[in-house]
This record gives structure tokens, C-alpha cells and sequence, in this order.
């Protein structure tokens, strides 16, 4: 693996892995899945804190929103393979899905979300929930996401 060295002197953001992703599928083989966004997004540096589950991006504020609307799209297409991509998500405006990630499944007959992004959109796509699903449950995860029970 190779040694941390974030830069010094650029802007910094993250985004939260979902807990059903093996962070080493952002990662990809040798590196390549974040070298690619790295160099497509123009942003300095890019790592995953497989601890913390969260991928730290650092560079020109400019270049921030690119590599995350890109990591996110990655993290969609992973979940996509294994998990729901709930409707509703695919009815929200292009702007809040490149800053969300939301997936759903079933346990013991109950429709469990997982909604990670920025606390305010992930409150807002909860409402829409409540809003389908009276009587919707919700509980807060450590990394900022919300689990919510239909």
C-alpha cells in the first residue's frame, strides 16, 4: 500500500463509503479506479480511509465537485451489482444525485435505506420517504448517513 501524503496546501472533502462496500472496490486493482478520477477531475490527491470507510479528496476547490460527483457515481454503479437503487432516488434532480447515495433492501419483510451525503440532503430525501411511507423510521450512522425503515 502506499505511504499517505495528502497535500498541504489544497482544499479537502470526503465521501462516506456505504457500510455494504468493500472499500478496496473504490480503490480498484493497483490503485487504477483512483488514479483514473484523480487525473479525469483535476483534483490533487485522492485516498481511502479504509477505518474511517470514507474517501478523503484533496485539491482546487474547483476540482472538488467533479471528483466527488465522480466517486459517488462509482459507489451507485458498485451498489447497483448487489443492492436497490430505490426509485425515488432516480426522481431527485441531477444536482442531489451526484451528492447523495441511497440504496435499499429487504430484512425480515422490512425496506431498509441507506441514504449518505451532506446531512441536509440526506434529511430531505428522508422526507420524501415520509412523505411515500408514513410511519418511516430513521436513525443516524456515525459517518453522517441515515438508515430509515419503511
Amino acid at each position: 500500500m502506499p505511504e499517505y501524503k495528502p497535500p498541504t496546501n489544497a482544499f479537502y472533502s470526503e465521501v462516506a463509503i456505504p457500510m455494504y462496500i468493500n472499500p478496496f472496490k473504490i480503490i480498484g486493482h493497483g490503485g487504477q479506479i483512483l488514479i483514473d478520477i484523480t487525473a479525469e477531475s483535476g483534483c490533487q490527491y485522492i485516498w481511502v480511509d479504509i477505518k474511517r470507510k470514507v474517501v478523503e479528496i484533496w485539491g482546487r476547490e474547483s476540482s472538488l465537485p467533479t471528483a466527488i460527483a465522480k466517486v459517488r457515481r462509482l459507489i451507485h454503479k458498485i451498489l447497483a451489482k448487489t443492492l436497490k437503487v430505490p426509485d425515488e432516488y432516480y426522481e431527485l434532480p441531477n444536482r442531489i444525485r451526484d451528492i447523495l447515495t441511497v440504496y435499499s433492501w429487504k430484512s425480515c419483510g422490512v425496506i431498509m435505506y441507506e441514504i449518505v451525503g451532506p446531512p441536509i440532503e440526506c434529511l430531505n430525501f428522508f422526507k420524501i420517504l415520509q412523505d411515500k411511507y408514513p410511519g418511516t423510521i430513521v436513525s443516524r450512522r456515525t459517518n453522517g448517513g441515515i438508515i430509515a425503515s419503511v
